[in-house]
């Protein structure tokens, strides 16, 4: 039970330590450049809010669900999920 919990706390605190050096990983250069990355930043975080509750991350984290695990979802979209949360 606690390895869920810490590899949960974990996934939300890499995505914020993502969050704070996203300039330096995007290392922009053109004000062009800045307006895109604008909107797709926030694409990914509204796609990543809605993934979060739709993943019931809190739930998980307060162990209301233990196993979570859903073998009926496509694979490929619940990758894209996390990694947009």
């Amino acid at each position: 039970m606690i390895p869920i919990i810490t590899a949960y706390l974990l996934y939300i605190l890499c995505g914020i330590h993502l969050g704070f050096h996203y300039n330096n990983i995007v290392k922009l250069k053109k004000e062009t450049k800045i307006a895109l990355n604008i909107f797709w930043l926030l694409i990914a975080f509204l796609f990543g809010i809605k993934a979060f509750i739709k993943r019931k991350i809190i739930n998980k984290l307060s162990l209301s669900i233990l196993y979570p695990i859903y073998f009926d979802e496509n694979i490929i979209v619940s990758l894209l999920e996390y990694a947009s949360i």
